[in-house]
């Protein structure tokens, strides 16, 4: 065999792609390519991961500055007068015992108020009952001094019309001396018509003592019914105070408004339409711990605004009340013309006795219609 040799024209296989190198770049693709995606999918799950935690951070930053300002909103509301607002607590963290902190002291806050401005209505109410009563008793007590006084003239007079007759007798007993028939006779009456005048100088001494009495007595009714009137002032002027205060319990100046706008009613819509509507939470009967009642004199509820299942029910089946003083309370000031009453009770879903106020008037001839708050009230009383 002839070896041909290589020309110019003729190429050497040459080892490259082509070679048995080119083969194992071609084999190891598959491997490459699944550890290049292999980390980009790890790259975009890291990069999916930062942007959820970031997404979260994002919104649990948004959810605690919207509690911030929310509990931020409330403190300011509460600045303003405004107790009524109450925020959610949401979860048991720092911002939550925050919230519920502000909270308690808020609530805390109006029931001192509820408390202080039911006592000054209440106070000035009975101040100006009891100043009523000082200036008619002050009255009554210048009639009976200026009836002593002439009392006292008249007895002044009976005394010198007796001591002449005493003179009188001594002067028969002269003329009759000469007779001791006479002049004992004489002697008798005279002893008696000196016993006469010692008992009314007596009567007269002590009508002089009881006048000095009642114009003492009338000094201090004075006094009193100035000192009744300054707190009946200062009463006033504290009830004012509060005036603007939003609370969440009522006050007995709203539960007096409230009484006389179901009188109104009752006269704008008759008793049997009046008495329906003051269970309806819609009519403006019914307002946190504010509500009307309607009683018999034989304690039966005729209207209990809040719990309508009471109709019919006798005031003992309230718990903790004391049915038959509240009941001789309530017809006493009602039949005064109006006045509060106090008693105690214990509320629904609440196990402590609460101390509770109610203005109560007449109804007609048989009934009795009142409307109360709580003086102190728990987060669970409003009934």
């Amino acid at each position: 065999m002839i070896a041909v040799p290589a020309t110019a024209g003729t190429r050497r296989a040459s080892p490259g792609l082509h070679g048995a190198t080119g083969w194992g770049l071609l084999a190891a693709a598959p491997s490459m390519f699944a550890a290049v995606l292999d980390n980009v999918v790890a790259q975009a799950f890291a990069l999916a991961g930062a942007i959820a935690t970031v997404t979260v951070m994002a919104m649990y930053a948004r959810a605690v500055s919207s509690r911030i300002q929310g509990l931020s909103s409330a403190l300011a509301r509460a600045s303003r007068g405004d107790l009524t607002y109450q925020q959610a607590a949401g979860p048991h963290d720092a911002i939550g015992d925050a919230i519920l902190s502000a909270d308690a002291f808020t609530a805390m806050v109006s029931q001192i108020v509820a408390q202080v401005k039911s006592e000054a209505v209440v106070i000035s109410f009975e101040g100006h009952a009891f100043l009523q009563r000082s200036q008619d008793l002050s009255a009554r007590t210048e009639q009976q001094a200026a009836a002593l006084q002439e009392t006292a003239v008249s007895v002044q007079e009976l005394s010198a019309s007796v001591s002449r007759n005493v003179g009188s007798v001594q002067h028969m007993r002269e003329m009759v001396d000469s007779v001791q028939h006479a002049a004992q006779e004489a002697q008798a009456v005279m002893v008696i018509a000196e016993d006469q005048s010692c008992t009314l100088e007596q009567i007269s001494e002590a009508v002089r003592h009881i006048d000095s009495a009642v114009q003492q007595n009338a000094l201090m009714v004075d006094v009193i019914g100035r000192s009744a009137g300054l707190l009946t002032e200062k009463a006033q002027r504290v009830s004012k105070s509060v005036a603007n205060t939003r609370l969440r319990q009522g006050t007995a100046d709203e539960a007096r408004e409230m009484l006389d706008r179901a009188m109104q009613h009752i006269d704008a819509v008759g008793q049997r339409q009046a008495f329906e509507d003051f269970h309806r939470s819609d009519a403006g009967f019914i307002d946190r711990d504010l509500y009307v009642v309607v009683i018999d004199r034989a304690g039966n509820y005729r209207v209990f605004g809040s719990r309508p299942e009471f109709v019919g029910k006798n005031i003992a089946s309230v718990p903790g009340i004391d049915a038959e003083q509240f009941l001789r309370d309530a017809i006493q000031r009602a039949e005064e013309g109006g006045g509060w009453v106090e008693y105690q009770v214990i509320p629904p879903s609440s196990n402590p006795v609460q101390d509770k106020i109610s203005c109560f008037t007449q109804l007609g001839p048989d009934l009795l219609i009142g409307c109360g708050v709580f003086k102190s009230i728990t987060p669970a009383a409003k009934a």
